[in-house]
């Protein structure tokens, strides 16, 4: 212990008087000013273009990215996985084994990329285990470069940047976005009232009620069609939309918001089905638990913080005169 004590304490005056450290490379950098080490591959090209192609037996728009750089770092034979990145999602991943000329020219179908963003880039990743033993044979003679518990290496392309679509698209893409969002938000109000309203009748006897008793079949059928049916098809619609980019920059809009508002409607209908029967003095109908919906909530779906969300959900999206819907 005192051996390790008098080692760090070396260590720490030798970069006091030095005013020098080590890098994951074991290079010298200045305490000041870090020296930027060269790239695995020097990129000198970075474009994306819109083609019409055929995929998947379909002729369709598809951006292909064109590389175009140098990777004289790298041993014949490496695969290299170029991805297309924004902030942390990683949108497109693309594999390129690099040749004996060390060249990189290469065009990708960018097939997933279905909007429109900016500030897109590129980012390398070289995992040692996918390469070919002779590949990893040529890394192991050069721990210098590829430090194998490292693995993978990579390098990001901040420098060069780019963009998929013109401004002009990317303004009709938002207001795309946005009137989904309304679309949905009206729709699920709508329900939310409607179902509000088959409470109150079957409540006081106006409707879903057969002399004195619940018409317990008539109540879930119209559960069923009025309300389920089409809360689980706005829940598929939200998930699908998910992984687009043309909701990236209304991620928490569309994955907590709108989803925390489809999947109260779904739970209040549950909850509403449990009143009625408890009302009526009956057993709670499987029908009206076992539905397939997703019934999640970050909290209890009570009107207070039910209209909360709402509320959260038009201010970012800029919708005006929603919330007065709500009954």
């Amino acid at each position: 212990m005192k051996r390790f004590g008098s080692w760090v304490v070396l260590v720490l005056f030798s970069v006091i008087l030095t005013g020098t450290v080590t890098d994951s490379r074991s290079a010298p950098v200045s305490a000041q000013e870090k020296v930027t080490e060269p790239r695995f591959i020097e990129l000198d090209r970075v474009a994306i273009s819109k083609k019409r192609k055929d995929v998947n037996g379909k002729r369709r728009d598809v951006w292909v990215l064109r590389l175009q750089g140098t990777a004289k770092r790298l041993p014949a034979g490496t695969k290299v996985e170029f991805q297309v990145v924004w902030r942390r999602e990683v949108l497109e991943r693309h594999v390129f084994t690099i040749d004996q000329s060390k060249r990189v020219k290469a065009d990708f179908d960018c097939t997933k990329i279905d909007g429109c963003i900016a500030d897109l880039f590129i980012r390398t990743s070289i995992a040692f285990d996918r390469q070919t033993p002779d590949v990893r044979k040529a890394m192991e003679k050069r721990p210098e470069d590829f430090w194998i518990n490292t693995s993978p290496w990579g390098d990001s392309y901040l420098d060069k940047s780019f963009r998929v679509g013109t401004e002009e698209d990317l303004q009709k893409q938002n207001a795309d976005v946005k009137k989904f969002f309304e679309e949905k938000l009206r729709a699920l109000i709508a329900l939310d009232n409607e179902m509000t309203q088959a409470y109150d009748d079957a409540k006081n006897k106006v409707r879903f009620v057969k002399g004195d008793k619940l018409d317990e079949k008539g109540w879930q059928q119209w559960m069923a069609k009025n309300v389920r049916k089409p809360v689980g098809k706005i829940q598929k619609e939200i998930g699908k939309n998910r992984g687009s980019i043309r909701f990236f920059r209304h991620k928490r809009d569309l994955e907590t918001y709108l989803v925390d508002i489809a999947n109260a409607v779904a739970r209040r209908s549950v909850d509403r089905s449990k009143l009625i029967y408890k009302r009526f003095e009956l057993p709670v109908a499987k029908e009206d638990i076992s539905h397939g919906l997703d019934v999640n909530t970050r909290k209890k779906p009570r009107k207070k913080w039910f209209k909360q969300r709402i509320d959260q959900l038009c201010e970012s999206q800029g919708l005006e005169g929603i919330l007065e819907l709500l009954k």
